[in-house]
């Protein structure tokens, strides 16, 4: 079905038995996610002829558009990835290779800000981060992290905040003398979008200054990331950035 927040879209149900089974999967989601497996939820929902017809239609229609392709797919497919109903649970071990946490070590000694961009979740990537010392054990992480189906309010004044309060976090630190930037940053899907709204009047100081704390930090974790969130992300830095390498 796809990754394991697809389950908050799943339909609502009285049955006790049913509300209990939705639970004991989310317990689990979130177990595995703690234990860096990566999980898929699995679920099945049965579609007419014309249910079928239709969404071939459409899908087809959003694949060959000239204009905001990717964005008119997504919108074909989520209408059509509702009203599920939850057949199970799946987690699989990505095994990191051989070498990778010593390089990253490496990397980070060698004052190389190293990112982290995935669709993985929240608690899966922050465990494989650690796995693969991209955060140091006295690393201290700041999140800024909303989920889209609880956020109902634009999140762009409480987002604003959270940098501010974390820039203000790392001047003291600087400022009391403290050696090296012992700071990571965890952001997923919904708070970069948010980052990156055009259609917002401060989405230009908002840039400003999720750039700045990202790049004063040792590491970026972002999570839950699209395709074309990621471009975006590398993009901001290369244009936002003068004289930075990406």
């Amino acid at each position: 079905m796809g990754h394991s927040e697809s389950i908050a879209s799943m339909p609502a149900v009285v049955e006790l038995k049913q509300q209990k089974k939705l639970k004991f999967a989310r317990d689990h989601l979130r177990h595995f996610s703690h234990h860096g497996l990566r999980t898929l939820v699995c679920g099945y929902r049965e579609l007419s002829d014309t249910e079928a017809r239709r969404f071939v239609k459409e899908h087809g229609i959003a694949k060959t558009s000239l204009f905001n392709r990717e964005e008119k797919v997504s919108q074909v497919v989520d209408e059509m990835e509702r009203g599920f109903s939850l057949l199970g649970v799946t987690a699989v071990e990505d095994k990191i290779q051989v070498g990778v946490p010593e390089t990253v070590k490496m990397l980070l000694d060698g004052g190389i800000r190293v990112w982290m961009l995935t669709g993985d979740s929240v608690e899966t990537a922050v465990n494989i981060a650690g796995v693969c010392r991209l955060v140091p054990p006295q690393c201290k992480l700041f999140y800024l992290t909303f989920e889209a189906d609880k956020t109902k309010d634009d999140p762009k004044d409480e987002l604003a905040g959270k940098l501010r309060k974390i820039l203000d976090t790392i001047t003291e630190s600087e400022a009391d003398g403290s050696k090296g930037l012992t700071f990571s940053l965890v952001i997923n899907g919904t708070a970069l979008y948010a980052i990156l709204d055009e259609g917002s009047a401060s989405t230009a100081s908002m840039k400003r200054l999720f750039a700045t704390v990202a790049c004063n930090s040792c590491s970026v974790i972002a999570c839950r990331l699209a395709p074309a969130q990621k471009a975006a992300l590398v993009e901001l830095l290369q244009k936002g950035i003068p004289g930075g390498v990406v």
